[in-house]
């Protein structure tokens, strides 16, 4: 647990099924926060790169 809260190691779906267990919710509490971090952090890796993309027009 001390790597997860330290952002050195993720949390798997093993360790979303323990926590679940252990804290009396669902494990996809677990993944949902998971994908949001790494949602996030991609989001802040690649924030100039993302700038530079032109959203899609189908030319109607």
């Amino acid at each position: 647990m001390h790597g997860i809260v330290r952002a050195q190691h993720s949390i798997k779906t093993e360790t979303a099924l323990l926590f679940s267990r252990y804290f009396g919710n669902s494990a996809e509490f677990w993944m949902g926060l998971q994908s949001q971090y790494d949602l996030e952090s991609a989001e802040d890796r690649l924030s100039q790169k993302l700038d530079k993309v032109v959203a899609y027009s189908s030319g109607e």
